[in-house]
């Protein structure tokens, strides 16, 4: 509905409204100072928010497609913004007193690139993406580190573990796999999805992976 919404866990409650998009939002993050929020969607545009007031703050609109995914380093100094055009953008947010400007664009993937996700130490960026792999980035650099190749569909969502150690990936092929950060290597595969993996999460303390899809199913490992 073109809409952000801030939500009470505890009781469920809708919170705020936030309302800037002009077309469907595929992505939400949050900063973690826990202040403001990131969204990005089929308008071309990022939008930063201010929690407490719901205002959006800034907007980056140097886009050319669609924005599927968003994620803010560790330390919310760097802005990752995926897209259709087969692009990783990353941005300068440190000084919000600025306008944010882009940093650098990373290239590899060879289709629209669905997810994005920081390591906890922020050195890697780790992408998913419609040509059936997940990348391993080095953040400052750019430079491309590993291919993940294993999925015979497109990779609609990775994970991390908050160790840093294992990397999750839900396809359209219906499959989870378990990969080694460090080698690259597939180290499980979870079947039980009869339908689509669109999205998967670590909890806090690396325990547990939940799942989600077409299916209309959350699944937890």
């Amino acid at each position: 509905d073109q809409t952000v919404r801030l939500w009470q866990i505890k009781t469920g409650d809708c919170l705020k409204v936030l309302a800037k998009h002009s077309s469907r939002v595929w992505s939400v993050a949050f900063h973690p100072d826990g202040k403001r929020i990131v969204s990005g969607g089929d308008d071309h545009a990022t939008c930063i928010w201010q929690l407490r007031s719901g205002h959006c703050t800034k907007t980056l609109k140097g886009h050319s497609n669609c924005v599927y995914s968003l994620a803010l380093s560790p330390d919310g100094n760097t802005l990752a913004s995926t897209h259709e055009s087969e692009v990783i953008n990353l941005w300068d947010v440190q000084n919000l007193s600025k306008p944010p400007h882009l940093i650098q664009t990373l290239r590899g993937h060879h289709n629209r690139i669905l997810s994005v996700v920081f390591s906890p130490d922020g050195q890697h960026l780790i992408t998913g993406s419609g040509d059936r792999t997940l990348k391993i980035w080095q953040s400052k650099t750019g430079r491309c580190l590993q291919t993940l190749g294993g999925h015979q569909s497109w990779v609609w969502s990775v994970a991390i573990s908050p160790d840093g150690q294992t990397l999750a990936s839900g396809s359209y092929d219906h499959q989870i796999k378990l990969w080694d950060h460090a080698s690259g290597d597939c180290i499980g595969t979870l079947l039980g999805h009869p339908s689509a993996v669109l999205k998967v999460k670590f909890s806090p303390d690396g325990q547990i992976l939940a799942s989600g899809g077409y299916d209309q199913i959350i699944k937890l490992w």
